[in-house]
């Protein structure tokens, strides 16, 4: 009976993992130029390949266990925990390298889309640091659990995780006498950082967030750096049409069909009203109230744009591209082990995240190299080639030791396999 659990080739991924002849990671490592020692970098190159190849959770547990030169658990967690390296300099090494890899075209703009999410842990984990009640977009509901808030940087070719930072809530900031930031004074953190490593500021940059980070705050820090703002709109918002404060909600039942206009965006016809003006202390900016034309929701969607110039299909266009960082996020939890984590500390847990980004945009390098020769080549099917040719690594590695005369239990003591 064939497993779920299957390579391209259509070959059940063996439970142990080799590295050894994993050049693709350490050439990619290599040029973070790192300032690790050996062990260092063992640690992060098994953790790496780990998150990446293994089957189920990429937990501390399961990378001790099936990679062969893995150490054990307990080693593993003294390095996330304990071991003297700058997780913050790793992630500012990625983030540079991620952006010096995209090279948008003359004309076209760069995205930058910043979200935040919840990774819901039991309520039984109160020994994990962190840990509070936050609002789950998904589910709708308030969970136990981790709040991250990331950036993705996004053009026509490539789409990679940037910052992270961590939400923590004011009730537990107060009881462990932590400074409190708020999720949108993380998010101008994200664009600081983006700004500082951005090396392609004569191309038109967007940020793009939903109507939780479309604040005051961040459109003016994002207008300070040059930079343009695109973001969903709560309908309790005001707009000031003839200069007369009114809430978008309000304003709605004022609006005639015939003041409506009917664009099409990727298939799909939408009816959009376009308002020009003020809008809660933003002196000018559009609003576009939009209605899928199909549907029959009365209560519309709001998108701002603090740059007027664009056409009302050019904003739906560009605001379309957010959608790259909720599907990161899906990879980064269910693909790549973000939500697998075994860790205790939150100096742990940072490191540990760190490298489920690292491995992220190791895999985005790998899909971009390899669309090259084969067109809507995915994450998902960069993730199984990568499996694929790590699978192949393992035959090498076992075929080697065969014809090096390795005794039969030995080579199953080396491959971890109880005998």
């Amino acid at each position: 009976k064939r497993s779920k659990h299957h390579t391209q080739g259509g070959f059940k991924l063996m439970p142990i993992i080799s590295i050894d002849n994993n050049q693709g990671v350490l050439n990619f490592i290599d040029n973070l130029n790192l300032k690790l020692s050996k062990p260092q970098l063992s640690h992060l190159l098994n953790l790496m390949t780990g998150i990446v190849n293994i089957d189920g959770k990429r937990n501390i547990s399961n990378i001790s266990n099936k990679i062969l030169q893995a150490k054990e658990r307990s080693c593993i967690t003294k390095f996330l925990n304990n071991s003297p390296w700058d997780e913050d300099l790793l992630n500012n090494a990625r983030i540079k390298y991620a952006l010096q890899r995209i090279s948008p075209k003359e004309e076209e703009p760069i995205f930058v889309a910043i979200d935040d999410t919840v990774i819901p842990k039991s309520k039984n984990t109160k020994h994990i640091e962190g840990l509070g009640y936050h609002f789950s977009h998904s589910e709708g509901k308030v969970l136990w659990s981790h709040c991250i808030v990331s950036s993705q940087v996004i053009t026509e070719e490539h789409s990679f995780p940037l910052g992270f930072e961590q939400y923590l809530n004011k009730k537990y900031c107060t009881e462990n006498q932590l400074e409190f930031n708020s999720k949108i004074d993380i998010a101008c953190n994200l664009l600081e950082l983006f700004h500082q490593f951005n090396n392609n500021k004569n191309h038109s940059i967007y940020f793009l967030t939903d109507s939780w980070f479309t604040s005051k705050k961040i459109i003016e820090k994002s207008l300070s750096y040059g930079y343009h703002l695109i973001g969903g709109v709560k309908t309790n918002r005001c707009i000031y049409p003839q200069g007369i404060k009114i809430k978008i909600s309000d304003f709605v039942g004022y609006i005639e069909d015939n003041d409506l206009d009917v664009v099409t965006v990727k298939g799909k016809k939408y009816k959009v009203y376009r308002y020009e003006g003020g809008i809660n202390g933003i002196d000018n900016a559009v609003v576009l109230i939009c209605w899928e034309a199909d549907s029959t929701v009365e209560k519309p969607t709001c998108i701002m744009s603090t740059d007027i110039e664009l056409s009302t299909i050019t904003i739906l266009e560009y605001y379309s591209k957010r959608w790259n960082i909720e599907t990161s996020f899906l990879y980064l939890k269910d693909r790549l082990g973000l939500k697998h984590y075994q860790m205790r500390k939150l100096k742990g847990l940072k490191r540990f995240w760190s490298i489920v980004y690292l491995a992220y945009t190791y895999v985005e390098v790998y899909r971009f190299r390899k669309s090259q020769e084969q067109k809507e080549f995915t994450l998902g099917d960069a993730i199984r080639s990568i499996k694929g040719v790590t699978f192949q690594d393992l035959i090498k590695f076992i075929y080697h030791k065969a014809a090096n005369n390795v005794a039969i239990d030995e080579l199953f003591k080396i491959l971890k396999i109880a005998t």
